[in-house]
């Protein structure tokens, strides 16, 4: 998505794909580097795509790209943050993390549009302390919620509410209270 935390792991997919629009992936065992300014954080083997552990402690931001491919592509290296095709992502020490379900994890299962999200959504605010994400805040507060609809794209399909409330589609903001408890996690009440 672009951003990251000082004090988590941010998983970063890489995809072998066999077109410009990647909309198939290729069956055959790619190895490469994956670099992060120009260090080598990983050298996998996959078939189709798989998901790189990026770590960085120093709230800056960073340049992904791939060197050393056993393939070489017919198309150029791409990124996709989900705003744009920048290769960068900024690390801070502050922020939120979306969080689903009673395990708290924070990859969000796939959700159907217009329908009451299966698992309880929540919003965790954390800070970076000594490398730990420790809870930012308790109690009420006002969060900006923006909504990205990524297809269809802009302003356009379904909207998002929080407790009967229409959240604004990217660039806009709604203002929302809510209550953050033990480690700083809120639950957001009857996304749809």
């Amino acid at each position: 998505d672009g951003n990251g935390l000082t004090c988590d792991t941010e998983v970063v997919i890489v995809k072998a794909c066999i077109d410009a629009s990647c909309s198939a992936l290729s069956d055959q065992p790619v190895t490469l580097d994956f670099l992060v300014d120009g260090a080598l954080i990983s050298s996998p083997t996959f078939t189709g795509s798989t998901n790189i552990n990026v770590n960085n402690s120093v709230a800056k931001t960073v340049t992904f790209s791939l060197a050393s491919t056993s393939i070489t592509a017919a198309n150029p290296f791409q990124c996709d943050d989900s705003m744009g095709s920048s290769c960068d992502m900024a690390f801070t020490d502050a922020g939120f993390r979306f969080l689903s379900g009673a395990g708290n994890t924070t990859i969000l299962p796939n959700q159907t549009a217009g329908a009451i999200f299966g698992d309880t959504l929540k919003l965790q605010a954390v800070q970076n302390e000594n490398g730990v994400c420790t809870g930012l805040f308790t109690g009420n507060h006002d969060i900006d919620l923006s909504q990205e609809n990524v297809e269809p794209g802009g302003t356009s399909g379904l909207s998002f509410t929080v407790d009967g409330a229409t959240i604004a589609k990217q660039t806009g903001v709604t203002s929302t209270t809510l209550n953050f408890g033990a480690q700083s996690i809120a639950i957001i009440p009857t996304p749809i």
